[in-house]
């Protein structure tokens, strides 16, 4: 079959609510070019590979569940979940190494009692209502609900990376999954990928600090991957554990990270700050007219210092 053919054939099989976030993994991995090292070398190599997943699942099947799983590692959104793929095949590790990944934003919606079903289908509910994604609330619960399936049958025993940066999306997807393996036997590691960028990355002529993991050049994450790993003490996955289910008893439905901790804040937090954005983007007009959604969107999420995921606002 000739190459465009087989493309052709494999974007035909992508599953619907999959393209959306592999859209969105190639245009954040685009900006990335003009905000940090990350070249248009790397852009280009990087969107190669995302092409030669998607023909590899066409030609050949999924790999076995039940195949010899020397390390699980979780991560939270899609971006974050390519870049790491695509690593560990660089790495040789694809075989033996397996992926599972929430699309969630918890920082956004309500959590409250979000291990059980009736919170789960209020998450749901709510997420319907306010975040205009009718079309793929099914999609998107199904999804959730397969992923939670997936880690609790992680075989005992089985390692655990969990990939984390310091926001309140990650930073809570984290305390969930740590509640949802309570009781499991795993050595658990963690890899808080905002702090392991700034201790193996960081150059003072560039400023640029990853907000979430998402944010992090697949080659950089390649680098992560081979860092030695200090397993979590019984103690901190308590203590983690305990915070989740703090977050659990709170009904809020919007939360941030600030001074390295989450804190759940009234759903019009963001409110003075976008109203002060488009005042001074409409100063800024020289004949004074509507402002462009997308542009005031992109101006407030670019000085927010909170991860926003472009797939939630609407």
């Amino acid at each position: 079959m000739l190459e465009i053919e087989k493309l052709k054939k494999a974007l035909s099989a992508l599953p619907e609510k999959e393209v959306k976030p592999l859209l969105f993994h190639i245009f954040l991995k685009a900006d990335l070019v003009k905000k940090t090292g990350y070249t248009e070398a790397n852009f280009i190599q990087d969107v190669l590979e995302i092409k030669k997943k998607i023909v590899d699942r066409l030609e050949r099947p999924e790999m076995d569940e039940k195949r010899n799983v020397q390390m699980v590692h979780i991560v939270f959104g899609p971006s974050a979940e390519g870049s790491l793929r695509i690593s560990l095949k660089n790495l040789g590790l694809d075989e033996n190494e397996r992926i599972i990944s929430f699309w969630e934003l918890f920082s956004v919606g309500p959590v409250f009692h979000l291990e059980e079903e009736n919170g789960v289908k209020a998450r749901f509910d709510w997420l319907k209502q306010n975040m205009n994604e009718e079309d793929d609330h099914l999609q998107y619960q199904q999804k959730f609900q397969q992923t939670i399936r997936q880690i609790v049958s992680i075989p005992a025993g089985t390692p655990i990376t969990i990939w984390t940066g310091e926001n309140a999306h990650e930073q809570t997807g984290m305390r969930f999954v740590l509640y949802l393996l309570r009781d499991r036997l795993h050595q658990i590691m963690m890899i808080n990928t905002t702090k392991a960028y700034h201790d193996h990355f960081h150059a003072p002529h560039i400023q640029f600090v990853p907000l979430h993991s998402g944010e992090i050049a697949t080659e950089k994450i390649q680098i992560l991957c081979g860092q030695k790993k200090q397993p979590l003490s019984q103690l901190e996955r308590e203590q983690l554990e305990q915070e989740w289910l703090e977050l659990s008893n709170d009904r809020g439905k919007l939360r941030i990270w600030r001074n390295g901790k989450i804190h759940s804040v009234p759903e019009d937090h963001f409110d003075s700050f976008i109203i002060y954005k488009a005042k001074k983007l409409h100063s800024q007009q020289e004949k004074k007219d509507y402002l462009k959604a997308a542009r005031l969107i992109g101006e407030v999420i670019g000085h927010l210092e909170q991860y926003v995921s472009l797939s939630n606002t609407g």
